[in-house]
């Protein structure tokens, strides 16, 4: 049995780290008054480090380490991603044609933006009267409802979190352009080629 180098993508890995870490600022990790998005979390600690309730140090030292997480959870999974597209182009060139197209991408993402749009994140806002309180102390972030549907309960009033639903099109923005980026970078070459 004849066996072949597994052959790396360094470029590949390259732009799905980026477009994995710039995109993972936008998507909710935790759900609660911190904000479910990491950006959220960093502006919520720089308004309760404003207010003099912590450190600056110790929201820079927060972000850093927010930082480090989501780019060696990003470094991690854009490997695995990488290897799988090696090998779908290697032992199947035909679907890889298929998914190696600018406009399935585009419309992979508008999907993608769609769907987010039917189903968005939702913020709830505290109606019970705490003395002192700010509103961002009485928001918290929501989980994902129907638009026509938005979630209930009986002490909490309900808004779509634009914030969030922009910054997560954004990701989405972020992903689909480093991989059309990718995908032009990686036919370049061959197409110099066969001009000469």
């Amino acid at each position: 049995m004849k066996t072949s180098r597994f052959q790396s993508d360094c470029r590949l890995w390259f732009w799905s780290t980026l477009a994995l870490f710039l995109s993972s600022w936008c998507f909710p990790i935790v759900l609660d008054k911190a904000g479910g998005t990491p950006a959220e979390r960093v502006a919520w600690l720089m308004n309760w480090a404003s207010e003099g309730n912590t450190s600056f140090g110790h929201v820079v030292a927060l972000t850093i380490e927010q930082a480090i997480f989501a780019a060696v959870f990003s470094i991690v999974l854009a490997w695995f991603f990488q290897c799988a597209v090696v090998i779908v182009r290697t032992w199947q060139p035909n679907i890889w044609g298929h998914v190696a197209n600018a406009r399935r991408l585009i419309c992979l993402g508008i999907a993608a933006a769609i769907l987010l749009g039917v189903f968005p994140p939702w913020t709830a806002t505290s109606t019970a009267h705490i003395p002192g309180a700010s509103l961002q102390d009485l928001q918290c972030s929501w989980g994902y409802s129907f638009i026509l549907t938005p979630p209930t309960h009986p002490v909490e009033t309900f808004a779509i979190d634009w914030d969030r639903l922009v910054g997560q099109w954004v990701g989405i923005a972020l992903a689909v352009g480093c991989s059309l980026l990718y995908f032009r970078q990686a036919t370049s070459p061959n197409k110099s080629s066969i001009s000469n």
